[in-house]
């Protein structure tokens, strides 16, 4: 994997508000909708996102910091068998202990979902078209036309790695020949054209929860691929992307809008409508508001479980090019009384 501090740009020791700093500005600067001629940074925004998953997690960067991993399963810092930790990561790199066993689990799925403002800020179920491979029945999983015309491999002599020992270890590689199967076949199953699997679809539903973060990746866990051994699914690594909006933008659980009002209405105070994500609110804009003022809607903001975003507005005073002579008069005596 990426060493996730070169692809955020930070130190090993950097602080969480510089690495949330540094995230910040490189997902905006590779954002697909800032770079729609550029299929490069859509990568580029995976790279950067999954770099962030990893290093604003403690967790998972201590798991990083220590094995330069954080796909370990059961991981605890306090563990009483670290040695546990380092098979599993072997394992799972294409080394193999000298027990012989294979415990591979199936490969993880990514994908990258775009979603509406309003989804985002408020959640959402939505629903993924994700094809699953099982074992073709006509050959009973093997490939082979009638399900046993196979032959053992040469090569590996059936074990589907070839390596050295060195030590402890015994360092494998999947056998070129029959990439890892252990054997070789001499005539195809026409039903699945020798692969052994077919593919079957599935729609799986996914809760998207309110004030999702833009670029964050989702782990589903088990929807991945199936192992060909037996162990555990891989996980299904969902990127968000989440569409601008014309009106509001959207911090956290915060929500933030502009309004223009007349330099009459900033002088004197008015009561104005106002869009939030939930519909039209009257809003009190006090006499005497000044340019750019910032006024707060409580409680209008992202909605999750019993805490409440707020509603922000800036104030944007309209001062007229041009006025009519009635109301140049009229100023002109306010000026005069001023004085």
């Amino acid at each position: 994997m990426k060493n996730p501090y070169e692809t955020l740009g930070v130190k090993k020791d950097a602080e969480a508000g510089e690495i949330k700093k540094a995230f910040h500005k490189l997902a905006l600067k590779y954002h697909p909708d800032k770079n729609p001629d550029k299929p490069e940074a859509e990568e580029k925004f995976k790279e950067v996102n999954s770099a962030y998953e990893i290093l604003s997690d403690p967790k998972k960067r201590l798991q990083y910091d220590t094995y330069g991993d954080t796909d370990l399963r059961n991981f605890s810092a306090t563990g009483t068998d670290p040695f546990e930790h380092l098979r599993d990561i072997i394992n799972h790199n294409g080394f193999a202990w000298n027990h012989g066993g294979r415990s591979v689990r199936g490969d993880n799925i990514r994908q990258t979902i775009r979603i509406d403002f309003m989804d985002a800020a408020k959640g959402v179920i939505k629903k993924l078209s994700i094809d699953y491979p099982f074992g073709c029945t006509a050959c009973k999983g093997n490939g082979s036309k009638d399900g046993t015309n196979l032959e053992t491999c040469a090569t590996c002599n059936g074990n589907g790695k070839v390596g050295q020992n060195r030590g402890m270890m015994q360092i494998l590689h999947t056998c070129p020949t029959c990439r890892g199967s252990g054997s070789k076949i001499t005539e195809s199953c026409t039903e699945c054209n020798g692969r052994g699997t077919k593919t079957k679809n599935e729609i799986i539903k996914v809760t998207i929860p309110a004030g999702i973060p833009d670029g964050i990746t989702m782990r589903l866990a088990g929807k991945g691929m199936p192992s060909h051994y037996g162990a555990d699914n891989g996980d299904l690594l969902l990127s968000i992307i989440i569409s601008p909006h014309p009106i509001f933008k959207r911090d956290g659980m915060t929500i933030y809008s502009e309004e223009k009002i007349s330099y009459i209405d900033a002088i004197l105070g008015a009561k104005i409508p106002v869009e939030t994500i939930y519909g039209s609110v009257k809003l009190k804009v006090p006499a005497g508001t000044q340019p750019d003022s910032i006024l707060k809607i409580a409680g209008k903001g992202v909605i999750r479980g019993a805490e409440k975003g707020d509603h922000l507005v800036g104030i944007k005073i309209i001062i007229p090019k041009q006025i009519s002579q009635q109301e140049e008069e009229l100023l002109t005596k306010l000026k005069d009384m001023k004085t």
